[in-house]
């Protein structure tokens, strides 16, 4: 305790001094230093620079940045005192006016805030448009899970019975909850939403953007919608895109997009994606070559397109001979990414290791483009196994990456647990750029979990002291996980109760218990029946319900 008051005091002093030495700078040398700062990245001395400058300068510009740099550290006092100033310099901006009434609702108590803008409500003769406008203030995606619960209450506790019966208004209602991951309330939202106003357009596409039903009901309330809209164009294009998400729910209603758009040239697109995504190769063939005698090369675009989808199909029916000459002789050379994949897993697939080579080192960005970074992973297992090129060669390559890039392939050879080695030499590269990230390290020590590697109490114990101190929740369910594999159950059930912050992160929680359901499933069952009870976690009854189904199979 006296260690901790001690650190208090050296810490305190330490701000003290700073304070004391922001005075004593000129003001040329506090703008040379928040320049320094922004060069390092140090948002803790930006947001200082700038505050201490927008009130010597009276300048709404640092006032702005301030702001800006506070309510990304979700430092929301400091946000309000540099949003007041930034009004005050700049009486008529409106992001101003915007984001100091944001900083408000996150420093008052839920309370009083319900109480301030009901009574504006009230006061106002357009009540509707002004919960457009609280609407708009409410929907951040980038702040916390518990801040985004916060601005759900406020909203549910503002609305009048005549708000609540607006079908634009319930849609706000499950946006922010989808934001604040109550589930249960967004659903709730949306189906009162098409219970006032069945067809509505604005309803069509929020069943689309927001993730609250099984892809089923999605298809099936969008498909409703069309049914009776069938030239919204714009809202085609969004099925499409949502139907190619999710292509085992939407095979089925391919037929019905062929009767209603008959010789539309996008309906290969939706179809052929599919088929293949599915791998059903067979059938892709079939609607290849039927496309093919429909369009008798009078479209060349669609032509190419379905080029490609035939060298797929060859592909994918182990004809690799017949794939190759598609590409070779009726593809132009500057094909699609996917086409380059095929084209490379071709040659592979065919033994041609020199042409593989070759090719593969001239096209060598494309593992970084297509989506998911397969051929990546073909180049990592090719290494592997055949030792023909450097394996400096991929860990040059993976370095040009960008930590999302990165991360994402890393996320994929986790999901198709191969060459989980390779996933992580890839983490040890992320974790040099950042060490305490702890998405990353949550990954490499649940990685490890499934190689049986570092199992050791002593490493586990290491690695979460070393990233609590950086005030790490996500690591914490990490540490459930080995608690559990070390079968010390009742430790891990505590640790879960008593630990607030990781009950702050509904995301992880369900990561947490998808993998505890693979490892130890008489464990998860209970917790995700406690769980799901808690409002908080509402989402989590539909993967306990698919649980529950493959128990009984």
């Amino acid at each position: 305790m006296k260690h901790k008051i001690a650190t208090f005091l050296v810490l305190a002093g330490f701000f003290v001094n700073l304070s004391y030495a922001n005075i004593a700078m000129s003001d040329r040398d506090l703008q040379v230093n928040f320049e320094q700062a922004v060069d390092k990245h140090d948002y803790t001395l930006m947001g200082e620079y700038a505050l201490e400058l927008a009130k010597r300068l009276k300048d709404p510009a640092y006032a702005e940045k301030a702001t800006i740099i506070y309510q990304g550290k979700q430092d929301y006092n400091l946000m309000l005192e540099s949003a007041r100033l930034w009004l005050h310099f700049a009486p008529n901006n409106p992001e101003a006016k915007k984001v100091l009434n944001f900083a408000m609702l996150m420093t008052q108590d839920t309370e009083v805030s319900i109480e301030r803008l009901k009574k504006e409500l009230l006061a106002s003769s357009d009540p509707l448009a002004l919960i457009d406008e609280y609407y708009d203030l409410m929907d951040v995606p980038d702040v916390s899970i518990s801040d985004n619960v916060k601005l759900l209450e406020i909203f549910k506790g503002i609305l009048t019975d005549d708000l609540f019966n607006q079908t634009k208004v319930q849609i706000y209602l499950a946006r922010l909850a989808y934001l604040a991951n109550d589930l249960e309330t967004a659903q709730k939202a949306m189906l009162t939403a098409k219970r006032l106003a069945d067809g509505d357009r604005v309803f069509a596409f929020s069943i689309l953007e927001l993730d609250v039903f099984e892809p089923q009901e999605t298809i099936d309330f969008a498909m409703n919608y069309l049914s009776t809209h069938k030239d919204d164009a714009y809202f085609v294009k969004e099925l499409i895109h949502y139907m190619l998400r999710f292509p085992e729910h939407s095979l089925a209603y391919v037929p019905l997009l062929n009767e209603w758009y008959p010789g539309k040239t996008w309906l290969p697109l939706i179809e052929l994606p599919i088929l293949a995504n599915l791998k059903k190769y067979d059938d892709l063939l079939k609607q290849v070559k039927l496309r093919m005698q429909q369009n008798d090369g009078q479209n060349s675009d669609l032509n190419d397109t379905l080029n490609s989808y035939l060298a797929e199909a060859y592909y994918g029916l182990g004809r690799y001979e017949d794939s190759l000459d598609v590409i070779d002789h009726q593809l132009k050379p500057d094909y699609s990414h996917l086409i380059t994949y095929v084209y490379l897993n071709d040659l592979y697939r065919l033994g041609k290791y020199d042409d593989f080579e070759i090719a593969l080192k001239e096209n060598v960005d494309v593992s970084f483009t297509y989506s998911g970074q397969v051929l990546a992973l073909e180049y990592l297992i090719y290494l592997k196994r055949h030792e023909a090129l450097s394996v400096k060669d991929i860990e040059s390559s993976l370095e040009e990456l960008d930590d999302d890039e990165l991360f994402a392939f890393v996320k994929q050879l986790y999901e198709e647990n191969e060459a989980l080695d390779e996933a992580v030499k890839c983490l040890d590269i992320l974790l040099k750029r950042a060490p305490f990230d702890p998405e990353w390290n949550n990954m490499l020590a649940t990685i490890n979990l499934v190689l049986d590697v570092n199992l050791d109490k002593g490493w586990l114990s290491n690695q979460t002291a070393l990233l609590s101190e950086q005030n790490n929740p996500i690591f914490v369910g990490t540490q459930l996980l080995y608690l559990f594999k070390f079968g010390e159950k009742a430790k891990a059930l505590e640790v879960l109760k008593q630990n607030e912050r990781i009950l702050e992160n509904p995301y992880f929680i369900q990561t947490l218990l998808k993998t505890l359901a693979r490892q130890e499933p008489n464990v998860a069952m209970p917790l995700y029946k406690e769980l799901s009870a808690d409002s908080r976690f509402s989402f989590l009854r539909s993967d306990m319900n698919k649980m529950e189904k493959m128990n009984d199979q």
